[in-house]
Order: C-alpha cells, then structure tokens, then sequence
C-alpha cells in the first residue's frame, strides 16, 4: 500500500468527490443538480479564464502607467480588447510554411475544423449535459451506451474533433508548429484512450 501511496496522490478532489459525494451533498442530495452545477462551473471557469487570459499583464484590463503614491487614488482600469486563445497566440509568433499556404491547405483547413467541429458538438448531443460533463461520478448512468453518429464513426469524437480542429487551425495558419503540435495533442489522445478503453 505505500508503494501506491507514492504514485497515487489520494487528497485529489476528483477522488474525494466520488468516495464522500461531495458536490452532490452541496447540492441537497440531488446527484442531478450536482451534475448540472458542475457542468456551470466547468463551463464558467473557462470562460472567465479565456476573459482574463490566467496573467495579470493579460488581463482584459490595464490601469494607468503612473506609480502610485501614498496619497494617491487607485489606477483606474479601463477595457482591453481580450487576447486570442493560447493556441493561436503561440501559433502567430511562429514561421509559416509555402506548402501550408496553398488554396488546398486552407480548403483542407476549413474541412477539418468543419468536420472536428460537428464531431465535438454532435457528441455533446448525442451524450446530453450529464453524458458530457461527468455524469458517471454522480452515478448517473444513460440506459444504453450512445452508439448513433458520432459514435457509429469513432468511439472518441471527441478526442478526434479536438485534434482534427488543431491540425485545421494549423493549417489555416500555414504554420508547422501547429502540425507538430497536433501531433503531440493526438499522442496525448491515444494515452488518454488506452486508458478510458
């Protein structure tokens, strides 16, 4: 057991919330509503991140040059237009590539974000909020497995939309980074798969 105990952090959240049911309990005993209210809390945390870009210097606000003195009023912050996602900021600082810059590479382009896209939003249908957002923690079970489109093509649309929409936006962009970042976030993917399978 202490040999686990080493390679097995036990205070994780995810595992305390199964074990004692946290959430659910928060939630008066209604697993539904802990679902629902963790799907909430996913969802706006993301958002508020994306708005405020994780670092202060990327906050969609900045305040005045000046140093503050003693006596002086705080800075005032003004609005700032928000900052394009992680992705694409670290894409736009990298070299392109003439073989990525072609009417077929931007036509492939829009086909594989179309495509990772209806993947990505058919599955969160097809799985429904509790489906999605960790309903099986909660113990909430669908009747059946999903096995309708997307799941009659892949047993992970999920996965493969996200990937297909990385390599796209690459594309788009006609910057190799992004095709070896691709194939990175695939790896990660194929990981992820052998331990979900």
């Amino acid at each position: 057991m202490s040999l686990l105990a080493q390679y097995v952090d036990l205070s994780q959240p995810s595992l305390w919330k199964y074990r004692n049911k946290t959430i659910t309990r928060l939630f008066g005993g209604n697993s539904l509503y802990g679902c629902y209210g963790l799907a909430v809390a996913i969802f706006s945390i993301g958002i508020i991140r994306d708005a405020l870009c994780v670092a202060p210097h990327l906050s969609p606000f900045s305040s005045s040059p000046h140093k503050p003195s003693k006596h002086s009023t705080p800075p005032k912050l003004t609005p700032r237009a928000p900052h394009p996602n992680s992705y694409e900021r670290a894409l736009r600082t990298q070299p392109t590539h003439p073989a990525l810059q072609t009417p077929l590479a931007t036509a492939l382009a829009c086909a594989l974000i179309a495509s990772g896209n209806v993947l990505v939003l058919s599955s969160m249908y097809a799985l429904g909020v509790t489906g999605t957002y960790l309903g099986d923690y909660f113990g909430i079970l669908m009747a059946r497995r999903v096995d309708g489109f997307p799941f009659s093509l892949t047993g992970a649309p999920m996965y493969w939309g996200s990937t297909m929409s990385f390599l796209g936006a690459a594309l788009w962009m006609g910057r190799p980074a992004g095709v070896a970042l691709t194939v990175l976030v695939y790896a990660v993917y194929r990981v992820a798969l052998a331990f979900e399978e």
